[in-house]
């Protein structure tokens, strides 16, 4: 886990140069769909008997440190492993099994017998109607060629492992955090009709988030080679994943998302030799 609480972005992003392989999933839900960050199709496992594994392989070896996964039907007790190696496909580290779903909660936050107390997370009713994502943050840079994502859900009823989007990426981290005032919010979708009795239906759609954050005095360097860099290369087209809160794992899966540019905001020259940056960022979905 990072020491330094400021927020991580996913830049540069090396998804879509990685070649996905993988056995146990099927034919017509194959591993090339979790490279799609529109997450309309996922890969889907034959079965959730054994852990199953997709490897992204590159053509050269690329620094990498933030991860991050989205698994649509994972429940409670899904795990995921991570397998970094070199570009001799030497092995780096291994992550070891960890907890899809990490604490979210304090003990001192819940009734020691209510369901949620001996996991600290969410119930499997809480997460039936979201989808997370779920990052993994290595905390050092190192150049890698093939890197190994494994899964076991023994207890999914659904019979399957479904894995909408994987991302593999460099990290920036900012030097200067965001500003008090940024801001996070929901985008509400559903839609509400009333007859003209008065009664109302509802149609829920799922909610992107938004993180609207503004930095002030960044480094002019980093504002331009980073800040600068990041919208000039992405636009407002390409995904990432955001990491908000690295030094926070209770919020791990409340704030990190991957997430696009919602628009291109001003790099400001501030005080000398110092720029302020403003960040709008929402969630792909």
């Amino acid at each position: 886990m990072a020491e330094s609480r400021n927020v991580k972005i996913g830049f540069r992003d090396w998804s879509d140069r990685a070649t996905w392989s993988g056995e146990g999933w099927r034919d017509e839900y194959p591993v090339e769909n979790v490279g799609i960050p529109e997450m309309a199709r996922v890969a889907r496992s034959t079965d959730v008997e054994e852990p199953k594994r997709i490897t992204a392989t590159f053509d050269q070896a690329y620094p990498s440190q933030l991860f991050a996964m989205v698994l649509p039907n994972a429940t409670v007790t899904a795990e995921f492993r991570i397998v970094r190696r070199d570009g001799f496909l030497d092995e780096i580290d291994d992550s070891g099994w960890l907890k899809v779903y990490p604490e979210v909660y304090r003990p001192d936050q819940l009734w020691w017998e209510e369901e949620r107390f001996w996991g600290q997370s969410y119930t499997q009713e809480e997460i039936e109607k979201a989808v997370f994502c779920r990052p993994y943050d290595t905390d050092d840079y190192r150049p890698v060629k093939e890197v190994d994502f494994w899964f076991r859900d023994p207890g999914n009823e659904d019979g399957f492992i479904d894995v909408a989007y994987l991302t593999i990426s460099e990290a920036w981290q900012l030097s200067v955090n965001m500003t008090w005032g940024s801001h996070h919010a929901f985008e509400s979708r559903s839609k509400v009709v009333q007859a003209r009795g008065g009664a109302k239906s509802f149609d829920r759609l799922p909610k992107p988030r938004r993180l609207s954050a503004q930095v002030d005095y960044m480094p002019h360097e980093e504002a331009m080679g980073q800040a600068y860099e990041i919208q000039r290369q992405l636009d407002i087209t390409d995904a990432f994943v955001l990491h908000p809160y690295p030094g926070e794992p209770y919020q791990w899966l409340r704030t990190t998302m991957i997430a696009r540019l919602r628009q291109l905001g001003a790099i400001e020259r501030a005080i000398h030799d110092h720029d302020s940056v403003t960040f709008e960022f929402e969630e792909v979905m």
